[in-house]
């Protein structure tokens, strides 16, 4: 899913009013929320690599599975892994990942 993130800084004032602007300039970013299911231990393996090494604080281009636009964009909250496997064919689910536009 994608969410547009409002850049507006609101003012409570005492008679009940607010003064609102825009924070910045820029036009509102992007968050994306995206996850994937039936991964192999392999592709967990290379998800959590990519983690390690990128975590919340290093961007990386994100391709849009639908418009194949590139976003650059950053981590924002923790890979939560469940598993899904049975027997001897082990398999994960993960969802929920958000990412935010830089």
């Amino acid at each position: 899913s994608e969410t547009l993130l409002d850049n507006t800084i609101t003012q409570e004032l005492e008679g009940g009013y607010a003064h609102t602007r825009p924070r910045t300039t820029r036009a509102p970013r992007k968050e994306f929320t995206t996850g994937f299911t039936d991964i192999t231990d392999a592709q967990k393996s290379s998800l959590e690599t990519f983690f390690r090494v990128k975590g919340q604080h290093t961007s990386f281009v994100y391709t849009h599975p639908i418009s194949a636009d590139p976003y650059v964009v950053r981590f924002k909250s923790q890979l939560k892994f469940a598993y899904a496997g049975m027997g001897y064919t082990p398999r994960w689910n993960v969802k929920d990942i958000v990412l935010s536009e830089v």
